[in-house]
């Protein structure tokens, strides 16, 4: 901490501003989805999300997995987050 930054709010008393970037890790449950012949990104969001719309969110916790998003290979493993 620099106090020389500190600034005096009153007699004896001082304040001194300090950012620090915090990090915690969400525990999300999650389940393992083995990749059916012509599946689609859309078709499992909607099927295991609620909402096709959500398949750029699968997209981006697989994306290490899939490698193009519209081309989805049978028998690959994706992580689906239970909500």
């Amino acid at each position: 901490v620099d106090v020389s930054e500190a600034q005096q709010v009153d007699e004896g008393k001082f304040f001194i501003e300090e950012k620090k970037d915090i990090e915690s890790q969400v525990k999300v449950s999650i389940r393992e989805y083995t990749v059916q012949k012509g599946d689609t990104l859309w078709k499992i969001a909607q099927k295991e999300l609620g909402s096709g719309h959500r398949w750029k969110y699968l997209y981006e916790i697989n994306k290490d997995v899939i490698k193009d998003p519209n081309k989805l290979k049978a028998g690959k493993k994706i992580i689906i987050p239970v909500e």
